[in-house]
């Protein structure tokens, strides 16, 4: 008789989660993988991008797809892209958001919204945080 491998209490938490729904297990992993625009992006057809990756060597290769071409659609109805890189779609929105929190009448219609529930924020305050997203 040899020395186990694994330790018997490892062996049976892994066994454990194994047993488990393969479905929930999925949905596990995938929700510890942040996506900024998960469920918000949609193609040319109307269908949503979902967010995937793939892994070549020790790199990994994040983007977005649409359910067509998941769902294995037929081409010739597709219009637009069906893939695009998360970072490229990421930084597009995350700039749009940036120049939408420098508009002066958005900071405006925000202080106004504000100053209804906290009259202690002035405009001055508001404009010092969304100058300030940078940092976030």
């Amino acid at each position: 008789m040899h020395e186990p491998i694994v330790d018997l209490e490892l062996w049976d938490a892994a066994h454990a989660v194994l047993s488990g729904n393969r479905n929930q297990r999925a949905g596990r992993t995938r929700s510890n993988e942040p996506a900024l625009l998960r469920g918000l992006i949609l193609t040319g057809t109307g269908a949503a991008m979902t967010p995937h990756h793939t892994k070549k060597g020790n790199r990994r290769y994040c983007y977005y797809v649409s359910m067509d071409v998941i769902q294995k659609r037929p081409t010739a109805k597709l219009r637009g892209p069906q893939r695009r890189p998360a970072a490229m779609v990421e930084e597009a929105v995350i700039g749009e958001i940036r120049r939408l929190l420098r508009a002066p009448d958005v900071i405006a219609r925000t202080a106004r919204a504000l100053k209804k529930e906290r009259s202690d924020l002035d405009e001055g305050t508001v404009t010092a945080t969304f100058t300030q997203f940078e940092d976030l």
